[in-house]
């Protein structure tokens, strides 16, 4: 009777382990895609926080975001190496990797992006690896 418990506890063990086995490629994609989604939106907060401090001439400044591997800085100056470090605010996410650009600057008072020569709007890729999602921010500002 015990052998039998003992066999019926192990054939339990290995279906559940089999099943495991089976979903885990996609659990891990779903996690990927969370992480992408959770890294966009934190991007997008980011450059809205950073273009309201903007508008209001909070500290009668321009303010930026930095947007890094795995983090996001919300600062306040003309550039980010020429910020006022007391003033970041930065956001964590799952690292990603960051293509195009990674330095958004809004006017203050106007809150209008700072665009360098023949450009129309900052776009800014970020990929898992897997997915890449691209964030398009027009010279007024608008996330899309």
């Amino acid at each position: 009777m015990r052998a039998f418990a003992l066999l019926e506890l192990l054939l339990v063990i290995g279906l559940i382990a089999a099943a495991v086995f089976l979903y885990l490629p996609y659990l891990r994609n779903f996690q990927k895609a969370n992480d992408l989604s959770l890294a966009v939106e934190i991007v997008s907060q980011s450059i809205k926080r950073a273009q309201t401090r903007a508008l209001v001439a909070e500290s009668d400044s321009h303010w930026g975001v930095k947007i890094e591997a795995s983090r996001a800085v919300v600062f306040k100056g003309p550039s980010f190496t020429g910020r006022d470090p007391s003033f970041d605010e930065t956001l964590g996410f799952p690292q990603m990797v960051i293509s195009g650009s990674s330095e958004i600057i809004f006017q203050k008072v106007s809150g209008e992006v700072a665009l360098g020569p023949g450009q129309s709007a900052h776009n800014t890729s970020l990929s898992n690896g897997t997915n890449v999602q691209t964030l398009t921010i027009s010279s007024s500002g608008v996330v899309q």
